[in-house]
Formats: C-alpha cells, sequence, structure tokens
C-alpha cells in the first residue's frame, strides 16, 4: 500500500505507474502498467547486440525518474537492470520501489542494509550513513552493467564480505573503449566514485 502511495506521489513518466491497489480476501492486489519486459533480458541476451546510443535512452530514461525521486526526497535503493522495465513502444520506467523511503528535515541519512549486495555503494557495504548518493552508485552499476554484462565487482561475490572488500578497496575493471566510447567510460567513473562527496548527482 505504501508502495503504490509513493509511486503515485511521484507521478513521473519514467516510473512504472500504480493504476489501482485492492485490499481483498486477506490479500494486497496491485494493479501495474503493464510492461513487456525489463533490462536484464536484454542484456543476458547473447544475441543482443545494442548500441551506445541505446545505453544512453535507457540511462536517459532512469535518470529522469531519479531525478523526480531525489526532488522529492525519496531514495530507491535497489536501481538494477531488473528493476528497469520496458514497453513495447520503447518507454523504458524504473520499477519496484518496495525498498524507497522518504528523507526528511529529521532524517536526511540512512544507515540500514537495503537494496542488492552487488549493486551497495561503498557507504552502504561500509555501514556508514548515506543518502541520495547511494542511488547515484546503483546507476552506475547499471551502465556498467550495461557496457559489459555484470555489475562492477561480480567476480568478487562468492560473499558478502569479499564483495564488500572489493568495492571499498578495489577499482573496476576498464569497459573497452574499442566498443565504447570514452565519454561513456568517464560517465560511468563518474558515477562509480567511491567517495560519495566527489561521486555525480542526479539533482
Amino acid at each position: 500500500m505504501n508502495e503504490c502511495s509513493l509511486i503515485k506521489n511521484l507521478n513521473s513518466e519514467n516510473i512504472v505507474a500504480c493504476e489501482d491497489v485492492y485490499d481483498f480476501d486477506q490479500r494486497i492486489w496491485v494493479f501495474l502498467e503493464l510492461m513487456e519486459g525489463d533490462l536484464s533480458k536484454i542484456i543476458m541476451n547473447t544475441e543482443s547486440n545494442y548500441s551506445e546510443a541505446f545505453c544512453k535512452f535507457s540511462l536517459f530514461s532512469v535518470a529522469r525518474g531519479l531525478q523526480t525521486m531525489h526532488y522529492k526526497n525519496v531514495l530507491h535503493r535497489d536501481i538494477k537492470s531488473e528493476n528497469i522495465l520496458i514497453r513495447k513502444n520503447g518507454d523504458i520506467k524504473i520499477a519496484d520501489l518496495g525498498l524507497s523511503v522518504f528523507l526528511h528535515e529529521q532524517q536526511m541519512f540512512r544507515n540500514s542494509l537495503k537494496g542488492t549486495s552487488n549493486w551497495f555503494s561503498p557507504e552502504i557495504a561500509n555501514g556508514v550513513f548515506y543518502s541520495k548518493e547511494v542511488d547515484v552508485w546503483a546507476f552506475g552499476c547499471l551502465a556498467y552493467e550495461l557496457a559489459t554484462g555484470k555489475p562492477p565487482f561480480f567476480e568478487h561475490a562468492r560473499d558478502d564480505n569479499s564483495l564488500f572488500t572489493a568495492i571499498l578497496n578495489k577499482q573496476i575493471k576498464p569497459i573497452d573503449t574499442n566498443k565504447w566510447s570514452p565519454v561513456f567510460a568517464d560517465f560511468i567513473n563518474c558515477c562509480l566514485e567511491k567517495n560519495p562527496q566527489e561521486r555525480s548527482t542526479i539533482d
């Protein structure tokens, strides 16, 4: 119920709309805007040969949705390819706001371990307080997924300790600049800046 209320409050064309919600027969029935697939299916499809223009359009759509959320002081906290849905007409929208949270003057930072481990920012991995910058990091992980097929530290994801150590201490492997432009590579690096104060913003 809270998620549907949040979606309606955000009212963004880049966030999957909640058409209606019912409490019936001891269950919550949620009717969301119909979408046909998600970005992870395209990324994992070995026959996909998408262009950098497709990556730019996808990321621009996600950025617009995140911009609305951040403007209204909402963190998504689970940006990843599985939560970016696609319609047949080409619309790309953010979905699954179940882990989203409002920020307010009395609590502009959070420190709960929420999200999906491979997309955790250094702040979350380190257990310190965080804010909107965590969504930018996850957004950068999404861009890296589009470029390489996997989030940045996927090879270290044997367990959370190994993964968190890599997120905190290791540098990402550069993307292939024979396939992708240096501008795209630089964009990813700006989003995956380990210091949240130096990380790019979506606002």
